[in-house]
């Protein structure tokens, strides 16, 4: 059986222990653990964004400060429409004539962020370069010339040939042969 003192040193630590566990459990419930910071990136919310793009496929031929007007009016605020609008015709999505908005699209398409939008660019100028490359590949195509029928004698050739071009076949031959009869 132990001493005294062993039972009693054996209950003080046992106890201070339980009392070190309830303290660091209170402190880990006060204190969340930090949780690693995402970078963000400044877009806006899907639905204003959806909501900008069906009011232009719904009302073509709108001006910007119509759009923004008539969105405000339902609650998306004015910046966030006009960021959305220009971000869509840097996109090539909507396409401006007049200053009025209107796109191909029938269905919604999210907005590319710069790092996508430079991506679609560089693998268009790819394509661009390499239709451009084949092109220069692919030999001329020569017309098919059709060549009137051969004469088969003099006298039919002389028949059909006009006053004009029968002088310049005279003078011609008569280069090429001389005055030889």
């Amino acid at each position: 059986m132990p001493s005294l003192q062993d039972a009693l040193q054996a209950a003080l630590d046992k106890k201070q222990a339980s009392a070190l566990q309830e303290t660091i459990t209170e402190w880990s419930q006060d204190d969340p653990q930090p949780q690693p910071k995402q970078e963000k990136q400044m877009q806006a919310h899907p639905g204003v964004s959806r909501s900008v793009f069906q009011y232009v496929v719904d009302h073509p031929h709108h001006t910007r400060k119509q759009l923004r007007q008539a969105l405000q009016k339902e609650g998306l605020s004015d910046n966030s429409v006009s960021s959305l609008i220009t971000q869509y015709v840097r996109a090539g999505y909507f396409k401006e004539v007049d200053s009025r908005l209107t796109t191909e699209f029938t269905s919604y398409v999210p907005v590319p962020t710069k790092k996508q939008l430079a991506t679609i660019r560089a693998r268009d100028k790819r394509k661009m370069r390499l239709q451009a490359r084949q092109e220069r590949a692919v030999p001329a195509i020569v017309k098919e010339v059709t060549l009137p029928p051969v004469q088969s004698s003099a006298q039919q050739l002389l028949d059909t040939l006009p006053i004009k071009q029968a002088r310049e076949l005279y003078d011609e031959l008569h280069k090429i042969f001389g005055g030889v009869k």
